[in-house]
């Protein structure tokens, strides 16, 4: 999993749609037609859906946790530095302003909707990372199956 974070933006959408992260297809909100994914240059990830009656057109992660205008190769790096417990909270925010150039404040927001969904499903981001520990599972995979579930 750890490779995840090295892939192209093309390879972890298909990834977190093969993984129910974000939508593997999805209806168009103004005439309710199936949308078809199309490469866009104007994208952070360079593709949206379009539909092709009405010409409405949405974000591939729109209505997904990963919704946000931050390229997904920062947000799934985010996830990853945040899922793993190498460090403490103040040495990852520095870690990833150093190594991905994203600033404190976007980490913090990020790191926090982590933690959020976390609680849904255990008493603390602590607990969940010893039960994966406990387990011998991945926390970044356990974490994307958390995400899966409330899509």
């Amino acid at each position: 999993m750890q490779t995840l974070i090295c892939w192209s933006p093309e390879q972890i959408l298909k990834f977190l749609a093969h993984s129910r992260c974000i939508p593997n297809q999805t209806r168009c909100s103004g005439c309710g037609l199936e949308m078809v994914l199309v490469g866009a240059a104007d994208c952070p990830d360079g593709f949206k859906w379009r539909c092709s009656s009405c010409g409405g057109e949405k974000g591939v992660r729109e209505g997904s946790f990963f919704a946000s205008p931050l390229p997904i190769s920062k947000l799934i790096y985010i996830v990853y530095v945040w899922s793993v417990d190498y460090w403490d909270p103040d040495t990852k925010h520095s870690f990833l302003e150093l190594e991905a150039r994203i600033p404190r404040p976007t980490t913090s927001e990020w790191m926090h909707r982590c933690q959020e969904v976390c609680l849904k499903f255990h008493a603390s981001d602590g607990v969940f990372r010893r039960s994966c520990k406990k387990e011998k599972r991945s926390a970044f995979e356990a974490f994307l199956e958390m995400v899966s579930l409330q899509q």
